[in-house]
């Protein structure tokens, strides 16, 4: 937990005290609940925290603030500030600094923040659902004048978009977006089946009201904090099987802001605001926002083009690679030189997730005779299944249903991959136990159902020849995946179980230098400190 964390999580101790003290019931949200189960606290890298609670509790929580004043706080929200920028509130903290690049025009406070999310209702019928969240999107671009998102927002949202800007100037700001209140928070949480939850941007993110439940206090950090009761459904709905694993650093998001723990954003927002006129910066910005979402909805046919410009020449470079030095692709996936068929197709993976390339959905076709062994090895050998996984459905919406047979049998992989983790999430035991028997079998050279058989060892190992079995088969294994860290720390649980326990720590210092998997991480370090109170005794 870096300092940054630190200063936040008091902020999530006042909130929670408040809220226990008032009956008012939420939940942490998205990347803070995530860090809750797969870091036990802050996800490393993260550098803000969330929370969301029901409409009726964000009304009790508004009302706490509206009869209760609380040092060097404030709850800030569309109902107590005009100019706030989002549909979500935030509990800032007014003693430091947290300046971001989209709000540093002294509208709102600048200090240390907690996003309080609203679950919105929305109603049953189909009709009147879709009506209520594009009315939910639209109240929040004409809010927010701050922040813009360069996603593919398409046509029919550019029409109306303009549509309602229009209609914002005929009858102003307040009174369009008050109407729009109206319609939006009219649905009770009693009568709907689904939530919807927005940010800053227009996003459609809806999820099933039996997500949530009772909160359930969990570890995080050095206190407890509530998630929902059936997190696991909103793991598997928002991040799929791979949940557990922790992003390559390129994918790891953070925000620019300007912190500082000991002065107040005062300071600083005083300072730089002496040589900026606001009424003048806030019309920029506005003209800014207009823009850019007109703008890109002109240049996505450009930008598409270009993109599939690259894609080509890439494709051309590969196939005359493999020509030229005469490549024999099912000779280095027989000899296992995955490292080689990683470099290879290496323009291929950075083109195809790059982030400008996924806003506009495109799917990078080097023919699937050639598609085959870059996916293959993700399967097969990285564990990158969930990366194979969003090829081929963009390969299928591209190019139809009907897969070649070699493409057809690892989609049935990655589907089986996909069941067995649902099935151990899930503690479904005995459909577990098959599912792995099964594909060890039938994919003995699988990276998943290798980890998949060793953790069975380890959770049935009891005496020491049980460790030696276990030891036997994650030697085996280590053969076959050398850089594998999950499996370097079965290989330090079964030198643990044996008494050898030097070799055992120095495994596990290399399991976790290897190892994306949060879970086990987490069982490393429970381990390590145990290890450490054993020897201070």
């Amino acid at each position: 937990m870096n300092e940054k964390q630190a200063y936040l999580l008091k902020l999530l101790k006042e909130i929670d005290g408040i809220c226990r003290e008032n009956d008012i019931r939420y939940y942490l949200a998205a990347g803070t609940m995530l860090g809750a189960i797969r870091h036990r606290g802050f996800i490393p890298w993260d550098d803000d925290a969330d929370i969301i609670m029901t409409k009726a509790n964000y009304d009790k929580f508004i009302r706490f603030f509206e009869t209760h004043k609380v040092k060097n706080r404030v709850f800030q929200y569309r109902g107590n500030n005009p100019l706030y920028p989002m549909i979500i509130g935030r509990y800032y903290d007014k003693e430091s600094t947290g300046v971001q690049r989209a709000t540093g025009w002294d509208i709102i406070p600048a200090g240390q923040y907690i996003d309080v999310m609203i679950l919105i209702p929305l109603p049953k019928e189909e009709k009147l659902k879709q009506k209520t969240i594009e009315r939910i999107i639209f109240y929040v671009e004409l809010n927010n004048d701050m922040y813009t998102d360069n996603g593919n927002r398409g046509d029919s949202y550019t029409r109306k978009y303009k549509w309602m800007l229009r209609l914002r100037k005929l009858v102003g700001k307040e009174r369009l977006l008050k109407w729009l209140e109206k319609k939006i928070f009219c649905f009770s949480e009693e009568e709907c089946d689904e939530f919807m939850i927005s940010h800053a941007i227009g996003n459609t993110l809806t999820f099933k009201k039996n997500f949530f439940g009772m909160p359930q206090y969990v570890p995080f950090e050095d206190t407890q904090l509530p998630i929902a009761e059936n997190y696991m459904d909103l793991f598997w709905y928002g991040y799929g099987s791979a949940w557990r694993m922790i992003p390559p650093e390129i994918e790891q998001q953070t925000h620019s802001v300007v912190d500082d723990f000991e002065r107040p954003y005062s300071l600083y927002v005083d300072d730089y605001m002496r040589f900026l006129d606001k009424e003048t910066v806030l019309s920029d910005v506005r003209k800014f926002k207009k823009t850019s979402v007109f703008n890109t909805n002109k240049k996505r046919p450009f930008s598409k083009g270009i993109h599939l410009i690259n894609a080509m020449q890439i494709k051309l470079q590969i196939e005359e690679r493999i020509k030229r030095e005469k490549i024999d692709l099912d000779e280095w996936v027989r000899e296992r030189k995955f490292h080689a068929i990683e470099e290879l197709f290496s323009p291929y993976f950075k083109l195809q997730f790059k982030k400008t390339f996924s806003y506009w959905g495109l799917f990078f076709d080097i023919d699937d005779e050639l598609l085959y062994y870059p996916l293959y090895m993700w399967v097969y050998y990285s564990g990158e299944y969930q990366r194979a996984e969003k090829i081929l459905k963009l390969r299928r919406r591209e190019k139809g249903e009907i897969l070649p047979e070699r493409l057809k049998k690892l989609s049935e992989l990655i589907s089986m991959i996909i069941d067995t983790y649902r099935a151990y999430d899930y503690n479904e035991r005995e459909r577990l136990k098959q599912l792995v028997s099964e594909g060890h079998k039938r994919y003995s050279e699988q990276v998943d159902f290798w980890l998949f058989y060793l953790r069975f060892l380890r959770e049935n190992a009891e005496q020491e020849h049980d460790y030696r079995a276990l030891h036997g088969e994650s030697i085996k294994m280590l053969r076959l995946f050398p850089e594998n860290g999950d499996c370097m720390k079965y290989v330090a649980d079964s030198y643990l179980g044996m008494g050898e326990t030097e070799k055992a720590m120095r495994f596990y210092e290399y399991a976790e230098s290897l190892s994306r998997n949060g879970q086990l991480l987490c069982e490393i370090k429970d381990i390590k400190e145990g290890y450490k109170n054993e020897f201070a005794k």
